[in-house]
């Protein structure tokens, strides 16, 4: 997992702020997830049923 802001290093276990960081990709995977999931709910059935 690499921060995505400006050209910090890699974070890695153990370091100041590895948790944090991982959460926040966690939060980050979910809310994509979720918009991917309200886009598909939005996108026109297949009418060859």
């Amino acid at each position: 997992m690499e921060a995505r802001v400006g050209r910090r290093k890699r974070i890695r276990p153990g370091e100041k702020g590895f948790e944090r960081a991982v959460c926040l990709a966690l939060v980050e995977a979910a809310a994509d997830a979720c918009r991917l999931a309200t886009e598909l709910s939005r996108a026109p059935k297949n009418s060859w049923r």
